[in-house]
């Protein structure tokens, strides 16, 4: 039994349960299913053979309908919500018959509500159904295009993610973002009404269930451009895809590293980059400041990464630990230190029996040892000068909280004043002294 958010297309919850032999006798085809809710926490499921089938018991004329009745409890969310079916898009996946074109189905187009953006849909189509090429996408994507802009050109005000649909949005990466028919390392640039839908906050992950989610359409077509603006404004990006793009990265790495540990290996040239893979520093500034779970997160470094990709992400680690250490220790440490400091935290729970059994991993383990060693000895430091200092940090915040003095008033500015206060005077105004008698 699967429970389904249709509004989202995710797969919220799901049952297996054994059918029992004394109704399948027949084959499981002859099997009458009833289907009822029993309340907002449970389902009736009624299990039973056709009215005309033979039960042989002691005579053949004896006929039997035998039934079964099996209750099954469930829990799911009162009310639909983006909430609920954030990191439920894998599951869904084995239920749902892959797209092989970027048709939208008819279910989704029958949920666009706004007119005009089913006249969008449709023309756009229209054109793909004349023209399957790279010029008939780029004249699609003109068309939703003009119609965004002339969206925004009305309302500038209003963010375009409420001036569009969930189902219309939904269509447009149906049809503008479909899966490359074989894995290539080629690059498919991303359209760009796609490129401004990211941007603005429009598309979410769970959008494109098929084929992974957004980023896992984008790391298919290997534009890697597009992924790091999803990183930036797609906010439910599962661990798991998060990690699957750094292990595409650090295999790029790794693959133009020359391999110098045997002599003989030193003239060997690298390996060419791929074009679109960005460097493993920069990507992972990306990663360290998405905002993740610590245990999520070592699920699946320890499912996508092997030790030796570990060993270059610390490497990575070790270098910009040695830029900050390098800087003023009087100054004021920004968050990437933070950061550096969970993700080293996240390698060293995953793969630390690894490390110890890996012997090039030793070297940067016992930089990050020294680095984090001085760093907590000057802490400690610093920590005596708390109390003798925290006096003169509190009497400067009473000071900057201190209304400033007002500048004292020339000869015409108090004369105006003091005629102001007589002339209140002379009428009698004050908090009071004014009355209306009704009868």
């Amino acid at each position: 039994m699967l429970i389904w958010d249709l509004n989202y297309n995710a797969l919220l919850a799901s049952r297996s349960q054994s059918i029992p032999p004394s109704v399948c006798r027949d084959g499981v085809a002859n099997i009458m299913v009833d289907l009822s809710s029993a309340g907002p926490s449970q389902a009736i499921l009624v299990l039973s053979t056709p009215s005309n089938y033979k039960y042989l018991k002691g005579s053949s004329s004896d006929l039997s309908r035998e039934s079964v009745i099996l209750n099954i409890p469930y829990v799911v969310p009162s009310r639909s919500s983006l909430s609920s079916v954030v990191g439920k898009g894998d599951a869904a996946r084995d239920w749902l018959a892959p797209s092989a074109t970027s048709d939208v189905p008819k279910e989704l187009a029958g949920a666009i509500v706004n007119p005009d953006e089913a006249t969008v849909i449709k023309r756009m189509n229209q054109i793909l159904s004349r023209n399957h090429d790279e010029e008939g996408f780029r004249k699609a994507d003109e068309v939703v295009m003009d119609y965004l802009q002339d969206l925004f050109d009305r309302d500038k005000r209003t963010k375009l993610s409420s001036l569009v649909s969930h189902e219309f949005v939904s269509a447009i990466l149906r049809i503008l973002l479909p899966p490359p028919p074989s894995p290539t390392g080629n690059l498919l640039k991303t359209p760009p009404t796609v490129t401004k839908l990211i941007s603005q906050g429009a598309i979410s992950q769970i959008q494109l269930l098929n084929e992974g989610g957004v980023v896992g359409i984008l790391r298919q077509r290997n534009d890697w451009v597009a992924i790091g603006t999803c990183l930036k404004h797609i906010p439910d990006i599962s661990e798991d895809i998060l990690v699957q793009l750094l292990h595409d990265v650090v295999a790029a790495h790794l693959s133009t590293t020359v391999d110098t540990s045997d002599g003989m290996d030193v003239d060997r040239p690298a390996q060419p980059r791929a074009v679109s893979i960005p460097p493993l520093s920069s990507f992972l500034e990306s990663t360290m400041a998405y905002p993740t779970s610590s245990q999520a997160l070592r699920i699946a470094l320890r499912k996508h990464l092997k030790v030796e990709h570990a060993t270059a992400i610390l490497q990575v680690l070790d270098y910009k630990m040695d830029s900050i250490c390098e800087s003023d220790p009087l100054q004021p440490v920004d968050s990437s230190f933070e950061r550096i400091l969970l993700m080293v935290q996240a390698i060293m729970d995953s793969f630390l029996i690894l490390f110890l059994q890996h012997p090039p991993s030793h070297f940067v383990l016992q930089s990050l040892f020294d680095k984090l060693t001085s760093a907590s000895d000057l802490v400690e430091q610093l920590q005596t000068l708390l109390t003798p200092l925290a006096q003169f940090s509190k009497a400067e915040e009473e000071a900057k909280s201190k209304k400033p003095a007002s500048a004292p008033l020339d000869k015409d500015q108090w004369m105006t004043r003091r005629n102001q206060r007589r002339g209140a005077a002379e009428l009698n105004i004050g908090d009071y002294q004014v009355e209306d008698l009704v009868f």
